[in-house]
């Protein structure tokens, strides 16, 4: 028996299709209609901003939640976490030291928009694992 055909849709437009394999193809690097870099699924951006993760510095895309900019720095990982991407499960929950903030403080990544030159001082566990391979070696993170 014939296995069942796919859908997907053809990233340089709108069209969609249906086959028998679905090519797994990353949507390329678009100009917007405001002429801002963007791509899938990542909000609108024009430029990169620097943020700090546990002591090592990332460029990631403005205007963009701080779990999307995880996503940005590991997309091999972040998509496959236990994320719910709507603040119910806990899992994206960070501290970070904002520019104008004198403590630290707790937040949910999927909601928080990442301001430049913000430092993220602790990571859930299942963050810790998700981006264990770009973070510093001597970050300790359990099997």
């Amino acid at each position: 028996m014939a296995p069942a055909p796919k859908f997907y849709s053809d990233c340089a437009t709108t069209e969609v299709h249906w086959c028998r394999e679905a090519p797994l193809l990353r949507p390329p690097l678009v100009r917007g209609k405001q002429d801002s870099l963007m791509s899938e699924p990542f909000r609108p951006y024009e430029k990169l901003v620097e943020i700090t993760i546990l002591g090592k510095k990332f460029q990631v895309p403005e205007r963009n939640s701080l779990l999307r900019c995880f996503q940005f720095i590991s997309p091999e990982t972040i998509p496959y976490g236990r994320f719910c991407w709507n603040q119910e499960c806990q899992y994206c929950r960070v501290s970070c030291q904002l520019p104008d903030d004198d403590e630290s403080r707790e937040m949910l990544s999927c909601k928080f928009i990442v301001m430049p030159g913000m430092e993220v001082t602790e990571l859930s566990q299942e963050l810790k694992w998700c981006l264990r391979s770009k973070l510093p070696s001597d970050l300790a993170v359990p099997k």
